[in-house]
Order: structure tokens, then C-alpha cells, then sequence
């Protein structure tokens, strides 16, 4: 079993490019946001991370996602499309 993942993984990343690949598209994004979910009982700490894939009218159903993230590998996430803001669609995967 591999090692779990933690935000901080997701925050050495910073804004560079990344590629979600799905059995319905390819997605290249870059990371938004890390946020740190709060809670107090579980032994890891919950988070998430917000996608951005700069074309708005572009809406990739929610589903497994593969992606290489830096320094830890090819992954699978599981993303679900969260809406458009100024500047394309956004995607978010949650780790709890």
C-alpha cells in the first residue's frame, strides 16, 4: 500500500501544470486551492483541492481521474466539477 497522500503534497505543486485524465477527457489544470478540513477525531487531517481548467464551457463529468503528481507519482482521483468562476470550471477532490 502506498503512502497516504497529505495537502502538503498538493501545496508543493504551487500553480504548475498539471493533467487530469479520465475515460471521458483529459484536463489539463492547475491547483487553486489546498483547504485544511478541521476535525479533531480523526487521526489524518481531511483536506481538498480545487481544480481550475481555463476553458468555463468545458464541463468533464465527475468521476476517477488520473493525474502525476510531482514527487509522489501517478495517482486516481476521484474529482467532481464544483461550478465555473472568473476564469474557467473548476474541479475539487476530497482526502478524508
Amino acid at each position: 500500500m502506498s503512502e497516504p497522500l497529505h495537502a502538503e503534497d498538493f501545496d508543493a505543486v504551487g500553480s504548475q501544470p498539471l493533467l487530469l485524465t479520465g475515460a471521458h477527457a483529459q484536463l489539463p489544470v492547475e491547483i487553486t486551492e489546498v483547504r485544511r478540513i478541521k476535525s479533531p477525531s480523526l487521526r489524518e487531517q481531511p483536506f481538498s483541492v480545487v481544480f481550475r481548467h481555463r476553458d468555463a464551457r468545458q464541463h468533464s463529468p465527475q468521476g476517477i481521474y488520473r493525474m502525476d503528481l510531482p514527487g509522489r507519482g501517478a495517482i486516481d482521483l476521484f474529482i467532481v466539477p464544483i461550478g465555473p468562476d472568473a476564469q474557467g470550471m473548476r474541479y475539487e477532490a476530497v482526502f478524508n
